[in-house]
């Protein structure tokens, strides 16, 4: 129908918009990596890839780098996503970071982002992403309507991830002022990238979205 043309043009031209915004945004994420004391990670340490492999078996990391904050490892990262059925590796386009810390010990899970700002243009993106079918099954929790308007929650323990998203952690993820992600979380470990680029509603700078970024790891650990 037209109707159903128009809807589907405005989608992909949304999908466009964020993936030049976020190649612009991945740009300024590495040159703050580089001033903020992030290094090289040497080839014989697979602490990132192992902690990626337990979340995903197809996942592994390229050109990482990181740096020691206390017990709390962080890593900025491009993501390899293999595909088994054409056998052959994929770069994410989005710059990745994860935190490892014996501080965390969650339940595995997934939040996706909404797209915001858009009005009736985000809303077919925002319906789909909420239907994706996914390893782990999206979940119907008694969430905060900030927190909702933000987020969808996938996971595969329901009644532990509804213990861990507790009311005081979604206000803090459903705050805009809060860096958009998409994250994912099991035992030790966070991984995540920004999704920022969907949030026109912001107003932040790509500097300011990569300082946020690259610098999540504490506010997350002391979050979850």
């Amino acid at each position: 129908s037209t109707l159903g043309m128009i809807a589907l043009g405005a989608f992909v031209l949304l999908i466009v918009y964020g993936i030049s915004s976020s190649i612009r945004e991945t740009g300024k994420v590495w040159s703050v990596v580089k001033a903020s004391g992030f290094v090289e990670l040497s080839k014989d340490d697979k602490s990132l890839d192992n902690a990626l492999y337990a979340l995903n078996p197809n996942w592994s990391a390229a050109n990482v780098r990181y740096r020691n904050q206390g017990q709390r490892r962080e890593y900025v990262f491009n993501l390899n996503i293999y595909d088994p059925k054409l056998d052959e590796k994929d770069m994410a386009s989005e710059t990745y970071a994860a935190i490892i810390s014996p501080h965390l010990n969650v339940p595995h899970f997934k939040l996706y982002p909404r797209v915001q700002g858009y009005g009736k243009l985000g809303d077919l993106p925002n319906a789909l992403v909420g239907k994706v079918v996914e390893a782990l099954p999206r979940i119907a929790i008694d969430i905060s309507p900030e927190f909702a308007q933000r987020y969808y929650v996938h996971a595969a323990d329901e009644a532990a991830v509804t213990a861990l998203l507790s009311a005081g952690r979604q206000r803090k993820l459903g705050d805009p002022a809060m860096l958009l992600l998409n994250l994912e979380g099991k035992g030790d470990t966070l991984v995540y990238h920004s999704a920022q680029a969907l949030d026109k509603s912001s107003g932040l700078s790509n500097e300011e979205k990569a300082h946020k970024f690259v610098n999540a790891g504490g506010w997350l650990e002391e979050l979850f």
